[in-house]
């Protein structure tokens, strides 16, 4: 009877101590980053079986950083998810999916829109100006490279902005690459251009404008307070000797 009430007590206690039960550990922002960064290798270097592993075996830790630190993104997360699991055996939709989540948490650990984000932005502009206004397979072509970044993208602009803007950038995307008159598609490029405007670009690797005013505004202070601080010990200790001369003269 003994045994039986501490077992009791036991399972109260966890039931206090853990009201939601056990979740899985999530990633801390270090581990987000590297994640990030080998996930993003492995689908460039067109590795899919290892990317499918490691996604696999991080898709709950995944889960668990969104819940704790994007509670609010939760649902666009299982959304990318689910397509993510529906398209296992499909490598071209996978891959996709791949990148829009990798995109998605890029710009969920910088709390902005992410490097990989403004560079994507920057290769879907850079695809709808290339286009070439023609009914031909090269059209067809480029057309179909824009649908696909645009849904690499797609999930993280919701993030970053709304889910109306979403809708009208797949409202857009879905015109345009449905068109094969040249003059409605140079129409529906030039829409969706004006749309992409007031997006971020990617910047040339290095530090930014903003990181470079405040190192120089610092470095600089340091510089000024150092050489202020010199001058004025300088200044003391000759005072002091003058002071010093003086009384001994």
């Amino acid at each position: 009877m003994g045994r039986v009430l501490k077992i009791a007590g036991l399972i109260l206690l966890c039931i206090f101590l853990f009201p939601n039960g056990i979740k899985a550990e999530g990633l801390n922002q270090d581990d987000m980053q590297q994640f990030i960064r080998q996930y993003h290798h492995l689908l460039i270097d067109d590795k899919i079986e290892l990317s499918k592993r490691m996604y696999n075996l991080n898709k709950d830790k995944l889960g668990a950083y969104v819940e704790a630190n994007h509670k609010s993104q939760r649902p666009l997360f299982e959304e990318l998810i689910a397509k993510l699991d529906s398209a296992e055996g499909e490598r071209a939709e996978w891959t996709t999916y791949s990148y829009g989540l990798v995109v998605l948490l890029d710009s969920m650990v910088e709390q902005n829109s992410g490097k990989l984000y403004r560079a994507s932005v920057a290769e879907l502009k850079q695809e709808t100006q290339n286009i070439n206004y023609t009914p031909d397979a090269s059209a067809e072509n480029a057309l179909r490279h824009v649908e696909n970044t645009w849904q690499q993208i797609a999930p993280a602009t919701e993030m970053l902005h709304s889910s109306d803007k979403r809708q009208t950038m797949d409202l857009l995307v879905e015109q345009l690459t449905a068109q094969t008159d040249p003059e409605e598609m140079e129409y529906w490029s030039s829409q969706l251009l004006e749309m992409l405007s007031d997006e971020p670009l990617e910047t040339e690797t290095g530090m930014s404008r903003d990181a470079l005013f405040w190192t120089v505004l610092i470095v600089g202070g340091c510089i000024i307070l150092t050489l202020a601080y010199v001058g004025y010990r300088k200044y003391e200790a000759e005072k002091a000797e003058r002071v010093k001369a003086k009384s001994n003269s």
